[in-house]
């Protein structure tokens, strides 16, 4: 009998041990589909009196990207999809009482945009307000009594009837279509114009007391006013009368009032270096601003002010963590809680706090899970996750994600960055590696899911990824974010190859199996590395810039690169020619494939055709695509799709 008992528990293991084997194997490896079925969290509002949660969902439906309001109760028991229509619906907002919830949609068939109201207490929709136009963001009145919203110049009708017969020539600097504040009044129904000048509004924020908007604009509506030309005003909503209280600003964060509107926050840029700079707190009625945070360890990339108490809330970088922080007049900084991010979140709301500054909701990464909605009090206690959209992604295998450091022998520096393991990774084993570059320059690799990026793909194909932090990246204060300043090439450069030259040290990686790859800025250090050494197997350049002179000639912000090279290259050409890519095409012999977005203003396509009609001259092997619609990035489904599978299929070519 007792024998009997001893072979049932050693079956009963086998079982068990083979059934952990099985689990474990029934996951599958990433593909570039997974990618594409990723439903993207955005805008998390949570309500004024903390029981609701309103945020964004983007998906593509169809092959078409399209986003929905869903809301959800601060327990997470109760999840209800607002609104689903074949149309974008994006920027929710919250009556002051938490009883209605406004949101932005797209005219069904048509090109304007309305503001729509919803119901808590019945769950019915309604049209508030409908414009001819767009319509970029909308703001309740803290009264509860007015919306403001931002809406862009339409076309006359005597520009309509001129572009019927095509008389519809560009004047280039003239005629600018402005984006414009607007008020709503509840009471009477009525709309009207608050901005009469000729200025863009890109951002805005009301004062406790409704009276005054704080207002970030620019006289004209373009990347190189939004970045490089904004001012700060305040703006009086009987009135309309504007009071300038500076004249640079950074473009990136919006400004808010403090609690008894007494102060304003915003963040402003150091010289014509227009990164993420230094908080500064400057009077309501104007004065002196009280500068916070220069010379930080880290880098700010939002900052609000306490809904009660006289603290600002900020979000900073320090290193690949991110952490949000209070800090007082003083710079005194009180970290709360770390959230974790696969790259810095430069654009967009993030996260948001009650009225009474008592809970934050919030949108988070795991290390192997993508962002999705959190809420926790503003100490950092109760965190919790209360979404789960994308657990289709359980079922798939991640390779572990960790921080790695090395030192750049060149000049001493320590150099930080993110390593994703390839999936089922082996102690001894070499692998091939992909050191993937982010743009910015002055962005940051963190810690997360590192899914959308592709370096997830990448690890499911086998391959170790390295992300590195190189010089001039955020998180780690104003002085390294500018050591590549007159350096966009050399010093970076130095930074990912020792970085490199690190990894084969640990014998995680076989130098003769080395790729290269990234977006803008890293294109660009991607096409500079292959012409400064013909290390790698391959390489991947997305939208890079490889001729700076006609860059800045072309791009829609030239003084960007003012900011890097304290100079236009009309005046220093030669600052410009060292550090272009272009000067140094002939001496490219790695495989290099080219892809760019066939309208996209920031880097534009000439960058491409000038880098790949040299390549060709040169008789390097490279190949060239051009993608149509496409802006600064691919959006679209299937180019989306085509692009992945070209960039694994370039690399795994050239592994073989």
């Amino acid at each position: 009998m007792i024998n009997n008992s001893k072979k049932i528990l050693s079956l009963l293991f086998i079982f068990l041990f083979l059934s952990l084997i099985c689990t474990g194997q029934g996951k599958r490896l990433l593909s570039p589909e997974d990618i594409l079925a990723f439903k993207r969290l955005s805008e998390p509002q949570i309500s004024p009196n903390s029981k609701w949660i309103a945020f964004v969902i983007s998906q593509f439906e169809n092959r078409k990207i399209n986003s929905e309001i869903w809301l959800i109760s601060s327990n997470g028991k109760v999840l209800r999809q607002i609104t689903k229509n074949p149309r974008p619906d994006f920027s929710p907002a919250w009556s002051p009482d938490s009883k209605f919830l406004s949101f932005i949609s797209k005219e069904k068939n048509g090109k304007n945009f309305e503001i729509y109201l919803y119901s808590l207490e019945t769950q019915e929709i309604k049209k508030l307000i409908g414009v001819k136009g767009r319509i970029r963001d909308q703001k309740w009145s803290p009264d509860g009594r007015m919306i403001a919203f931002l809406k862009t110049d339409s076309l006359t009708k005597e520009e309509i009837e001129r572009q019927k017969i095509g008389d519809d020539a560009i004047i280039i600097d003239e005629n600018y279509k402005h984006t414009r504040l607007w008020l709503f009044d509840f009471r009477t129904g009525k709309i009207r114009l608050l901005t009469h000048q000729d200025m863009t509004v890109w951002h805005f924020n009301w004062s406790p007391d409704s009276k005054k908007i704080v207002v970030l604009a620019s006289p004209i509506p373009t990347a190189e006013g939004y970045e490089y030309q904004s001012h700060l005003s305040i703006i009086d909503v009987q009135s309309g009368r504007e009071i300038v209280l500076t004249r640079k600003t950074n473009a990136q964060a919006p400004p808010s009032f403090s609690s008894d509107g007494k102060w304003i926050v915003y963040l402003a840029p150091i010289g014509n270096f227009k990164e993420r700079g230094i908080i500064k707190v400057i009077p309501a009625m104007g004065g002196k601003p009280v500068e916070l945070l220069r010379d930080y360890g880290g880098n700010v990339w939002d900052v609000k002010w306490h809904p009660r108490e006289n603290l600002l809330i900020a979000s900073i970088a320090k290193g690949p963590s991110h952490y949000l922080c209070t800090l007082n007049m003083r710079g005194e900084i009180k970290v709360l809680f770390e959230m974790n991010y696969s790259i810095i979140p430069y654009w967009g709301n993030f996260w948001s706090v009650d009225s009474n500054g008592e809970y934050i909701a919030f949108l988070n990464e795991k290390i192997d899970y993508p962002k999705e909605l959190w809420i926790s009090k503003l100490d950092g206690s109760g965190k919790k996750q209360l979404t789960n959209f994308n657990n289709y992604l359980e079922k798939v295998k991640f390779g572990k994600v960790e921080v790695v450091q090395w030192t750049n022998p060149v000049d001493g520096a320590r150099v930080e960055g993110i390593l994703v393991k390839p999936v089922d990774f082996e102690d001894g084993k070499k692998y091939p590696l992909v050191v993937w570059l982010h743009g910015g320059p002055a962005y940051n690799w963190g810690l997360g899911s590192h899914l959308t990026n592709w370096a997830q793909l990448f690890a499911s194909n086998g391959y170790m990824v390295l992300l590195p932090n190189f010089r001039g990246s955020s998180g780690y204060g104003m002085k390294w974010m500018m050591k590549n300043v007159r350096d966009w090439g050399n010093g970076p450069m130095s930074d990912v190859m020792s970085g490199i030259d690190y990894l084969i040290s640990k014998g995680w990686v076989d130098e003769n199996k080395l790729f290269v790859g990234g977006g803008s800025y890293g294109g660009y250090l991607t096409s500079w590395i292959i012409t400064h050494t013909d290390r790698f197997k391959a390489a991947f350049v997305s939208a890079g810039v490889t001729n700076l002179v006609t860059e800045y000639a072309l791009t829609d912000e030239p003084s960007f690169l003012i900011g890097y090279f304290n100079s236009t290259p009309y005046e220093d050409p030669e600052i410009y020619r060292k550090n272009s890519p272009l000067t140094y095409a002939s001496n490219v012999r790695t495989p290099v494939l080219i892809v760019h977005g066939e309208k996209d203003l920031r880097v534009p396509v000439s960058q491409a055709y000038e880098f790949y009609s040299a390549l060709k001259y040169y008789k390097a092997p490279a190949k060239l695509i051009i993608y149509p619609r496409e802006y600064h990035g691919i959006r679209e489904y299937t180019h989306q799709l085509d692009c992945m599978r070209r960039v694994l299929n370039w690399f795994r070519k050239h592994t073989e």
